[in-house]
């Protein structure tokens, strides 16, 4: 169910996003060429180094019409071999607090990229309260993956 809804609000994002990118167009051109955003059209994925705690996220973006399309990223344990999700919760049997640390960053891990989709700006997606910890992994991860697909004001691919 979780994932259905997920996967929905993926759609509708990406459809908004369409609609937004492509406003006052009669023609949508997508090709590198198009100067209208501020990223390069592909697909572009990227991770971060394993932390101090043996967690490392991964992302995977598409820019089409010269604007983010998809944002999907992900958190991987690599102490319990698993990806952080709506189950990992399970790691932490017996401890109530960190069970709930865990909804909380679930919480918010599932907005950050929606919201960076609709944004369009990886400053404009907020933190949510208690999700700290996923934020800072979706700001780092993301960083590394847009910096790929940013185009400076010329109209050049950032070095």
């Amino acid at each position: 169910m979780h994932n259905m809804v997920i996967r929905f609000l993926t759609t509708f994002m990406i459809m908004a996003l369409i609609s937004t990118c492509s406003k006052d167009r009669s023609i949508v051109d997508q090709s590198p060429q198009n100067n209208s955003g501020k990223y390069i059209n592909g697909n572009y994925q990227s991770q971060t180094v394993v932390d101090h705690e043996g967690y490392h996220a991964l992302a995977s973006v598409q820019i089409v019409q010269n604007c983010i399309a998809v944002a999907d990223w992900q958190i991987y344990d690599n102490n319990s071999k698993r990806f952080f999700d709506e189950t990992y919760e399970e790691v932490y049997k017996g401890i109530p607090l960190y069970q709930q640390q865990c909804r909380d960053n679930m919480a918010g891990m599932v907005t950050f990229g929606p919201r960076l989709i609709e944004t369009q700006d990886l400053n404009a997606v907020d933190n949510i309260t208690g999700a700290t910890w996923c934020y800072k992994k979706f700001k780092e991860v993301m960083e590394i993956t847009l910096k790929d697909a940013y185009r400076d004001t010329t109209g050049h691919k950032e070095k």
